[in-house]
């Protein structure tokens, strides 16, 4: 037995596959006959399961399988119902995903050396100064560790007072433009030394 909507998926009519040898199995996987029956008699009830298949035209597609024995009144496998839908699409949308995020991630992980790495103070800021990320050169410069910055403000440990109206107009001037502002100012590091830094401050949009 064959229905109209597995004509559909694998381009046989029922009168084509009903009564013949089971023309579904991708020769690729070994998979056979016998051992499919094999597995669904082993369970003696309904499995569910993810498959290659074969279309008529040659191509292969991924079947989402549910496959059950029927029984006769003495309980024997007498044939066997399979429910199939491809899901080749959802399976090809969900590795293209997946390939996505390794690039991605292997992407941020180099980003994340060269941000470790770089000879340079970089400080990642929201629009208010508060600091979201802080490198090691970062620290060296400031004597602040990552930790002790994380969520603070700008304002309240590195610039000094005198500064804030400065800083201030030099940021909006940054996200007005949309160009990097270079400009040297005195800022404050933990020990409260008092030290020339030369900024070069980049706005980031979402």
């Amino acid at each position: 037995l064959s229905n109209r909507a597995a004509e559909k998926i694998f381009g046989w009519s029922p009168e084509e596959i009903v009564g013949k040898e089971y023309p579904l199995l991708d020769p690729g996987t070994g998979e056979t006959v016998e051992s499919i029956i094999h597995n669904i008699e082993t369970l003696g009830k309904g499995t569910h399961y993810e498959a290659k298949r074969a279309r008529k035209d040659g191509t292969i597609i991924t079947a989402d399988i549910y496959a059950t024995p029927l029984l006769d009144n003495f309980d024997r496998p007498n044939g066997f119902l399979a429910i199939i839908a491809d899901i080749s699409d959802i399976k090809a949308v969900a590795e293209a995903n997946q390939k996505l995020s390794e690039e991605r991630d292997q992407l941020l992980r180099r980003l994340r050396l060269l941000f470790d790495r770089m000879p340079i103070g970089f400080i990642l800021a929201d629009k208010d100064l508060n600091v979201l990320d802080w490198n090691p050169q970062a620290e060296k410069i400031f004597g602040y560790t990552h930790d002790e910055m994380i969520g603070k403000n700008q304002f309240d440990l590195i610039i000094p007072p005198e500064r804030y109206a400065e800083v201030k107009g030099v940021i909006n001037n940054t996200e007005n433009t949309n160009e990097t502002s270079i400009y040297t100012h005195e800022n404050i590091t933990k020990g409260g030394r008092r030290i020339m830094v030369e900024w070069h401050d980049t706005s980031l949009y979402d």
